[in-house]
């Protein structure tokens, strides 16, 4: 009687610890996979194996719910399993679990694992005609939720393409604006993030597969109402929910490319598929978004114009920052202006700005064009050498300042005679209205001055004593027939002080005739007597007169610096600031700016 008791404690005991050293774990397909057709491979692996002491098998339980778990296959004697009978017609998750026996009873029981399985009828590949443009749109509703998308691939000048934020917001550009654009932005209480792919990236970079993928970076995505849409120049494609499942998650929306030269295939799932790695696992830490992922200034570039750029000093621009309510300090970004020539239309949605070659972070998307007012002085010689062509210049100062006038302007004008002093004697008129400076170009302008000609002491005595408007643009045009005599002799100030005093708020023109001292055709400016230096280092323009002093102001691009004048603020680069590069598309072909 004894001795029976005992055997059964010691098997009781031997089931015990079979049961408590071994357990299943699940390896394949996990939640985060997306299984598309027939066969599904089943993985697991038995911890702590037992099998070598006892046989041990397997049995498959498989369902549309964790309630309605059914057997789907029993008596497997391998770890793996191919699955061939599914459903037709069901795409969508399934849920599965492996409980393994031996010849005492059942030993463990996995927990219960999914994945989404897609079936291969609902594997949808689209083939159209290129578009001229494909919009990709992520939308939802909650305010303190932030989901991003991703587009990646391969870039055909070599490495890969990944744009996600911090480039994929209104504030920020694409390093190739005129083949991907990237915003965001809210309306009627929903937040709207874009990547709009033009015909140029469909027709250069699509010589290899790209994916498109939403990411979940924090918060509860639940009652989001989270949908991407696909539209092809302006048609809605197809559409997408993003499951309500937890942050930090990616989830693979589409695969595209070129299935031949005029043709593009999308290969699109039923269901977004969760993905938590494949395509990215680096650790995206701030420096690796810098130093790694933001993408450089293409090496090939298609230029159809260029325009003037300044760097400014942002501190002159406070008011500007207010009125655009930027949630920024001041002291992390710089103001890049762009001039471009009349008639020119930028395109605000596709700009991007690099710094030292880098992409660097917009924080206005839309570069804001500034309806400010304008300063302008002119600083006319006097000297008796103009004498023959001062009739020509006053008639075309008069008739710039009446278009001026009559297109509108929030203008002020005045006007300093110089000759061997400046002013001359006949004094000048400071900044005021149209009519008092055309007065006095009537009264005074013809009254000659000695032919020591000073003209950085005049511009200087402007910069001074003018009563400039803090918010202005403010412009000096300098209109001579002479550079500064003997060398700059003469001068109470030297070019190069004149410009450090000048700085980057003040843009100087000439206006020269080439009469005797300017050849048109020269390019050198760096010697002491030539003012030229002083319109090009502040970004001015160098324009020249007729034999008679004649010359059309209103073309000469002067006006394009109240009218076409665009600030973009962008984000100050860690390190010291270098050559800033900015690329836009406008109405006459891609724009590249730059202050190398």
């Amino acid at each position: 009687m004894k001795k029976t008791s005992l055997l059964v404690v010691v098997l009781i005991s031997f089931v015990i610890l079979e049961v408590s050293f071994a357990s299943i774990n699940i390896l394949s397909p996990s939640k985060s996979n997306s299984i598309i057709g027939i066969p599904v491979i089943l993985e697991w692996e038995l911890e702590n194996d037992i099998s070598e002491q006892t046989s041990v098998i397997y049995s498959i339980f498989l369902g549309k719910s964790q309630e309605t778990l059914e057997l789907y296959e029993n008596n497997l004697l391998a770890t793996e399993r191919a699955i061939f009978f599914l459903p037709d017609d069901f795409s969508g998750r399934l849920y599965w679990k492996i409980v393994a026996y031996n010849r005492n009873g059942i030993i463990d029981e996995s927990e219960v694992s999914s994945f989404r399985y897609v079936s291969s009828k609902d594997l949808r590949s689209y083939s159209y005609g290129k578009p001229n443009e494909m919009k990709i749109q992520l939308s939802w509703r909650k305010s303190n939720f932030n989901l991003d998308l991703h587009l990646t691939g391969e870039n055909i000048a070599g490495g890969d393409i990944h744009m996600f934020d911090p480039l994929a917001d209104e504030k920020n550009g694409s390093p190739w604006p005129e083949a991907i654009r990237m915003k965001s932005y809210k309306k009627n209480s929903k937040n709207y993030k874009e990547i709009i792919l033009s015909k140029t990236f469909l027709d250069k970079f699509l010589n290899s597969n790209f994916r498109l993928s939403v990411e979940s970076k924090s918060g509860d995505i639940s009652e989001t109402e989270a949908i991407v849409e696909i539209y092809f120049d302006s048609k809605l494609i197809d559409d997408f929910e993003v499951p309500n499942e937890e942050a930090n998650s990616y989830w693979n929306i589409f695969d595209f490319t070129q299935a031949n030269t005029k043709d593009l295939r999308i290969d699109i799932l039923d269901k977004l598929s969760k993905t938590s790695s494949s395509l990215w696992t680096i650790n995206r830490d701030e420096k690796d978004l810098v130093e790694s992922y933001l993408p450089k200034i293409p090496p090939v570039l298609d230029i159809e114009l260029k325009g003037d750029l300044r760097l400014v000093d942002v501190d002159n621009y406070i008011d500007i920052l207010e009125d655009l309510d930027m949630e920024v300090e001041v002291e992390d970004l710089e103001v890049a202006k762009i001039i471009l020539p009349q008639n020119v239309e930028l395109d605000t949605d596709k700009m991007s700005v690099f710094v030292n070659d880098v992409a660097r972070k917009l924080f206005i998307r839309k570069a804001k064009k500034i309806k400010s007012t304008v300063d302008i002085m002119f600083v006319v010689d006097r000297s008796g050498s103009m004498d023959s062509e001062i009739a020509g210049v006053q008639k075309s100062l008069k008739s710039f300042i009446t278009h001026l006038n009559e297109s509108g302007f929030d203008a002020r004008v005045g006007l300093l005679p110089y000759g061997s002093y400046a002013p001359s004697s006949a004094g000048w008129q400071g900044l005021g209205t149209y009519d008092d400076t055309l007065s006095f170009i009537d009264r005074r302008l013809r009254n000659s001055a000695g032919g020591n000609e000073v003209p950085y002491t005049a511009i200087y005595y402007v910069f001074k004593k003018a009563d400039w408007n803090d918010d202005a643009e403010k412009h000096i045009v300098l209109v001579t027939d002479e550079d500064s005599e003997n060398n700059g002799y003469y001068e109470s100030i030297s070019k190069s002080e004149l410009l450090n005093e000048l700085g980057t708020e003040f843009v100087v023109h000439t206006i020269l005739s080439p009469q005797d001292d300017y050849n048109p055709a020269e390019t050198d400016y760096t010697p002491e007597s030539d003012p030229r230096e002083v319109a090009e280092k502040t970004n001015g323009i160098v324009e020249y007169t007729d034999n008679y002093g004649n010359v059309n102001l209103t073309n000469s691009g002067i006006l394009n610096f109240a009218e076409n004048s665009y600030y973009v603020f962008f984000e100050k680069p860690e390190v010291d600031s270098g050559d800033v590069e900015i690329l836009y598309e406008t109405n006459e072909g891609t724009g590249y700016s730059s202050s190398k």
